[in-house]
């Protein structure tokens, strides 16, 4: 791999995703990025590199190999309560003609719950999901 052919995104915690092309080659590694507030990438082009950074948030990657597609998106807490998955997977679908059932997701290595904790202000957010309304809910102790 050649860093002229890595695109780079410029995460600022939100669900606003970017259609990496050729033409966009290089940024954030051998040109400016010119774009901001970009959490995910996405792209069908062969050979061009999708790259989102980390700390401590979540990576998600995704691949459709029937229509050749694939993404990373950066899932910190308020892209998590977000959505940015469920975005990401919509915006493949929508903009490439992807169908959910031919999509790969992958969740590669992040902060754990021993590492990481949250103020009441988070723990309610995440709390008034629908899908937290178990009896487990989606925070641990």
């Amino acid at each position: 791999m050649q860093a002229e052919w890595v695109v780079i995104s410029a995460q600022e915690h939100h669900t606003v995703l970017y259609n990496a092309t050729a033409a966009d080659c290089g940024r954030g590694i051998t040109r400016e990025r010119g774009y901001t507030d970009i959490d995910g990438l996405l792209t069908d082009e062969p050979g061009v590199v999708l790259c989102t950074q980390y700390a401590d948030c979540v990576p998600l990657l995704f691949a459709d190999p029937v229509r050749r597609v694939v993404a990373a998106s950066h899932a910190g807490w308020k892209g998590t309560a977000a959505r940015i998955g469920e975005v990401t997977v919509e915006r493949m679908c929508g903009d490439y003609g992807c169908d959910r059932k031919d999509i790969l997701a992958g969740i590669a290595p992040s902060i754990g719950p021993c590492c990481f904790e949250v103020d009441e202000p988070v723990a309610q957010r995440f709390a008034a999901l629908p899908e937290c309304g178990s009896d487990e809910g989606c925070i641990r102790e």
